[in-house]
């Protein structure tokens, strides 16, 4: 009698964590003569864009839902390249987010005719019942946050207390908050996981790493608030703040840092998804930051590269490569991989990542 053969073991269909394109996509287009133009194709109504001429020295300028984008009322930017307090326009800047895109102004910025732009969009979405404890001090002004997807915009008016609690509506710890103080010419604060609550960077300026217990008041987020220091920078006195916040998201996001080992065929770095975004800076040498994504011209190893920090063009170098499971520098470049380097850097991903850990296949 032959013996029953046992069927194999099948795995499960993987239960799907993030649809990153529901979540983050970046959309290139151009700008036109006309004073409003739309453009879509993102794929979900953004809650922040992020706007760059790839053509032109025009700012980065950064525009969300919380502050405002009716030009009817004005609608509201801040440059990461400059410390400039924000800005307003009920002509120029953007006229409302769409479900599939958004409309822009004739502006140097957003839409001059006959340049081409790059924006990177968000989607948050919730504007109500953000979680709060006994240690929130700060209640917000506005909010947009998207726990799926662990990201957040948090709009708030700072007090001058050191150690007082602002809500991110994230449910888990953050890994990254980029701050700008809407009201005064005060530079960009950045945490990142990786450096800690008593260290900070400059979005809009090269500088190495700082460290000063004014910003975070030394002090790590957790899974409910962040905490500031009495810093002008993230918490003046009745002054008002943005703050972008983000999490780790497997298959999706996620903040690191990586040494450089100056060679040309340099570091891989691990995210564990395609990359469809990464934001880079040396922390240890004075050094711009830098922008990669998936959607502007060029194909491994030649992925354009912009500076968050500087309005210039486009760079056009070959330097990196975007991979399956992560990124690869083709350079050595002082201000990618420069050898013994500290680097950290935040990565938003293209692919869709379930319980199996299974990734897509490179591009």
């Amino acid at each position: 009698m032959e013996t029953p053969i046992t069927p194999p073991t099948v795995s499960p269909i993987p239960e799907v964590l993030v649809k990153s394109s529901d979540f983050f996509n970046t959309l290139l287009y151009a700008g036109t003569s006309a004073t409003w133009t739309a453009h879509s194709g993102l794929g979900f109504q953004p809650n922040f864009t992020w706007h760059k001429s790839r053509t032109s020295t025009g700012w980065h300028g950064f525009c969300d839902s919380v502050r405002g984008v009716d030009a009817s009322s004005g609608c509201k930017a801040v440059y990461s390249n400059s410390n400039n307090a924000e800005e307003s326009s009920t002509s120029e800047y953007l006229d409302g987010y769409q479900s599939d895109g958004f409309t822009v102004g004739l502006n140097g910025t957003f839409g001059a005719n006959g340049e081409d732009y790059a924006a990177w969009c968000w989607k948050m979405g919730t504007s109500s019942g953000i979680t709060t404890n006994g240690s929130t001090n700060i209640t917000p002004l506005g909010y947009s946050f998207n726990a799926t997807a662990s990201q957040s915009i948090i709009y708030y008016n700072g007090n001058q207390t050191g150690g007082d609690k602002v809500p991110h509506g994230l449910g888990v710890k953050p890994d990254l908050i980029i701050v700008k103080d809407v009201v005064d010419a005060n530079s960009w604060n950045v945490y990142h996981v990786s450096n800690g609550a008593t260290k900070y960077m400059l979005l809009d300026s090269s500088e190495t790493v700082n460290t000063n217990t004014n910003r975070w008041n030394d002090t790590e987020p957790d899974s409910v608030n962040f905490t500031l220091g009495a810093s002008a920078a993230v918490n003046g006195n009745d002054n008002n703040y943005i703050a972008y916040c983000f999490a780790n998201k497997r298959g999706y996001s996620r903040a690191g840092k990586y040494t450089g080992d100056g060679a040309s065929s340099g570091q891989f770095i691990y995210t564990g998804f395609k990359p469809s975004f990464i934001l880079v800076k040396c922390e240890t040498h004075a050094e711009p930051w830098l922008l990669w994504d998936n959607k502007r011209a060029g194909y491994n190893v030649k992925n354009y590269r912009l500076n968050p920090n500087q309005n210039v063009v486009e760079n056009t170098s070959d330097e990196i490569d975007l991979l399956s499971n992560g990124f690869k520098f083709r350079s050595s470049g002082a201000h990618l991989n420069g050898d013994g380097r500290s680097y950290i850097y935040m990565a938003f991903g293209q692919s869709i990542v379930g319980t199996n850990n299974v990734c897509a296949t490179a591009r």
